[in-house]
This record gives C-alpha cells, structure tokens and sequence, in this order.
C-alpha cells in the first residue's frame, strides 16, 4: 500500500490518494509506521507536484513538520529545487514562523538552503512571509549571508542585503561573525561590499575574526596581481587596517584572556598544521575563508 501512496506522491495523482483515503482513512498514518524515513508530502515536495502537495497538507498538516532521514522537510525540499508555488502553499497553509524557521542537518533553515541554491525568488517569499528568519543561524553560526558568499551566490548576497536594510537588520547581521569570528567581509568580497551601496555606511572593517586577522590580513596572505593590490587599496581607503607591525611580527588579538598572547614571527610556519594547536575543523575553516579570497579575486 505504501508503494502505491508515495508513486500516486511521485506522480501528483490526488485521484489515487483519494481511492486510498477511500479504502483506508487511517493509510498515512500507516504509511509513517512503514516508512519513517520519508514521507508523500517529501515525496510531492521533490516532485513538484502542487496540487499532491495541497491535498496532503489539508489531510495530515502535521507532515509539513516532518524530518526525512538527510534532516530535509518538505519547505527545505522546495527551496533547495525552487518549487516557488509549493513554498508559497506550506507557508500559507501553516504557521510562517514556526515552518519558515525549523531547523535541519547541520542547524540549516529553508532560508539557508535557498541561499546556498541560489534561489532569490523563494527567498523573497520567505522574508516577505517571515523577516525574522533572516536571523536563523546554522550550527557554525552562518548566516544567510556567509552561505550566499561561501557557495558564490553573489545575486542572492545582493538581494539579502537589500532586505536588510529594508527590515532594518544590516547593522545586526553585516558584522556578525560566525563561530569562527569570520564576518562577511572575511569572506572577501570585498569589492562588492565597499564599492558601492549604503551597506558600506555600517561595515566593521577592521572586526578580527578567531584567529586575530583582519580582513586586511587576509587579503595580504594571497597577493599576487594587480586585482589584488587594487582590491587592497579599496579596502585600504575604506579605512581597512591589518594586526601587523613594521617587523612583521603580528600583534596578539585575542579576545579571551587565555590561553597566554602568542606572537608569531613567520607567517609560513604560523599557517602549517599542527597536531596540537589545530583541530582538523579550524584548518578547514581557514582553507575555505582562504580559499573564497582567491576565488573572488581571481
């Protein structure tokens, strides 16, 4: 019987669902003892069935709250494939902010999935229906933002920050660093946030992230070419300082008290790994924000 149901999901046939309804009123709720997994609305979800989709909510709301076994609901489902009606149809059948903010795998919300897509549209939806979930932090302490510039989703960056200044929000969530301190800016796109836009107004420029660099620093541990030289001096202009003394020694920042102030003196030696001082997590962080640099630089 649940084959039936999740092929009639796949399918968008709400005849079969009725027939099934017919025959046995209790089949959804036999079908989540059969299959725990996954349910038909994330089946219809996937599929894009909207009227599945509607038919099923007006049965068993309660699906709509629903993990699957990757941690997905169906409005996280629609957002990462950009099924805009059937994201419009969950937020207006249920609560927007109680279903908008949900959270999944790795703490994400559907605004994060959608912007880690690229999905502008659903994320006008989303906001329009719920501006606070432009607040929602994953696990790491990611913003919308941080995902948007992470995955090079610059029109979905664009559109967020206009929203925030639309709901009044671009002071809180510009600077806010995720759980490594990294603000947007770390993320280096630093052209595209100093050029232009009232968003340059409010940056934090020289905000340290957890290992005491400023965005400056940061754009000085890759420079290669021109582009990257004009970039600094943009930021450079903007107001932009490095933790670095004459000597190249660099400057203890850290914000905690312990452990005691450490200088290093050789920047090579000061980025290689070491069993120890690292954790194989805060090397992976440092790549990625290393890594984003180039790219956007590039």
């Amino acid at each position: 019987m649940d084959g039936i149901l999740f092929e009639a999901a796949r399918t968008g046939s709400v005849s079969a669902l009725h027939q099934l309804l017919a025959e046995n009123p209790l089949v959804l709720a036999d079908c989540a003892l059969i299959s725990p997994h996954e349910n038909p609305l994330h089946v219809a979800a996937k599929a894009g069935q909207l009227a599945f989709v509607k038919e099923i909510i007006k049965q068993r709301a309660d699906l709509v709250t629903q993990a699957n076994q990757d941690g997905f609901r169906p409005l996280d489902i629609a957002s990462v494939l950009g099924h805009v009606e059937i994201v419009e149809e969950i937020i207006a059948t249920c609560h927007p902010d109680h279903v908008c903010r949900l959270k999944g795998t790795q703490g994400r919300t559907c605004i994060h999935h959608a912007a880690i897509n690229g999905r502008v549209e659903i994320i006008d939806k989303l906001l329009t229906s719920c501006g606070d979930s432009v607040r929602d932090l994953t696990s790491l302490g990611e913003t919308a933002l941080h995902l948007a510039l992470k995955n090079h989703k610059l029109e979905v960056f664009t559109n967020l920050v206009k929203w925030l200044e639309k709901l009044g929000l671009e002071k809180e969530l510009v600077n806010w660093g995720d759980r490594d301190g990294n603000t947007v800016l770390h993320l280096a796109i630093v052209e595209l946030l100093l050029v232009g836009g009232n968003i340059s107004n409010i940056l934090e420029l020289n905000t340290r992230n957890s290992r005491g660099f400023t965005a400056m620093d940061l754009l000085d541990i890759v420079i290669e070419n021109s582009n990257e030289v004009r970039l600094k001096e943009i930021l450079q202009r903007a107001g932009g300082l490095g933790v670095q003394t004459p000597d190249h020694t660099l400057i203890n920042t850290q914000i905690h008290p312990e452990p005691a102030p450490v200088v290093f003196e050789d920047w090579i030696n000061f980025f290689k790994f070491k069993i120890g001082r690292d954790q194989p997590s805060d090397a992976r962080n440092a790549l990625l924000v290393v890594a984003a640099l180039i790219a956007t630089v590039t």
